[in-house]
């Protein structure tokens, strides 16, 4: 996951996803008209969401020399350095790439609105692997389409497959599958760990009466 949202971040940024159509169709694009390509490094970047996934977003990202600013409901765990905690406004206002990489929760949905998104710097870029209804995906969508954000990425959608009006390349939008976690080695991670997960949940109902 933390890969996939590194991934998507330098994708946006530099174009890459105009480029690749752009060049497909014999047309060579170095970019958008509206922005230019630009690099990760240095920039600031605002994690929102800061439980496994984020934590392995910020290690990704060190290399970079990047600002890290986070904000989640728990404090972050003291002996990880090189991380500022904010609050959400201040991450918002302040970061050139927001990444969301929040649980689905009656407090977490719909933390990112229209509102929220007139916040954020005009060049800014979000990527998004939470759950559905934590950003409004039609809010981001418009405002990169008006040039209120610079580029948004998702990995999930309120509804899969995407509508047939949603179909199709948009300028500044990277829409990916749902497969966020999907790499053979997550796979070979993850079975074992079901398969435990069900050994202790059947000898903990079975322990009862």
């Amino acid at each position: 996951m933390a890969e996939f949202v590194l991934l998507a971040v330098l994708a946006l940024l530099r174009h890459l996803p105009e480029m690749a159509v752009a060049w497909s169709r014999g047309q060579w694009v170095r970019g958008r008209p509206d922005t230019p390509p630009r690099r990760l490094t240095g920039k600031t970047v605002g994690l929102l969401g800061f439980g496994a996934i984020g934590q392995d977003v910020a290690r990704l990202l060190a290399p970079f020399r990047v600002e890290l600013l986070v904000h989640d409901r728990r404090a972050p765990d003291p002996s990880f350095v090189g991380v500022t905690p904010v609050t959400m406004s201040e991450l918002l206002r302040r970061s050139d790439v927001v990444c969301v990489q929040l649980p689905s929760t009656a407090e977490t949905r719909g933390v990112i609105g229209a509102a929220e998104i007139a916040s954020m710097k005009p060049d800014a870029v979000i990527v998004s692997v939470s759950r559905p209804g934590i950003v409004d995906e039609a809010a981001v969508r418009e405002a990169v389409r008006s040039g209120r954000l610079a580029a948004a990425g998702f990995d999930n959608f309120a509804v899969e497959p995407l509508p047939a009006d949603l179909i199709g390349h948009q300028p500044g939008i990277l829409a990916t599958p749902h497969v966020a976690g999907a790499a053979a080695e997550a796979f070979d991670q993850l079975l074992p760990a079901c398969f435990e997960s069900i050994r202790t949940h059947g000898a903990a109902v079975g322990s009862h009466p």
